[in-house]
């Protein structure tokens, strides 16, 4: 088991893919055109690895539109924009680097 899972990089195992792809049960379609991705992908990682590396932060960043990440982001923007942030959030997101 890793010590910090988000600082690095867990292994691809087949639990971990059953996990990531459970959503995909009900939609075959979707799950198609992923598979087409993830073989697109794979031929950029074998001929143009920069491209691969793009492709993937593609994704990575389409997934945020998707998470509860980018709620949480936009009611920080709105209660320091409204004045309604705590001292401790406020101390955090300066330890962060995130000017208030």
């Amino acid at each position: 088991m890793l010590e910090n899972r988000n600082t690095e990089n867990a292994p691809l195992d087949c639990e971990d893919w059953q996990i990531a792809f459970a959503p995909y049960v009900k939609h075959p379609f979707l799950a198609l055109a992923l598979a087409q991705h993830l073989t697109a992908l794979q031929d950029y990682v074998q001929s143009d690895v920069a491209e691969a590396t793009a492709a993937i932060n593609r994704a990575v960043d389409s997934l945020y539109e998707h998470s509860e990440f980018r709620s949480v982001s936009l009611e920080l923007f709105r209660a320091t924009v409204q004045g309604r942030m705590t001292v401790e959030v406020e101390n955090l997101m300066n330890q962060l680097g995130i000017r208030t």
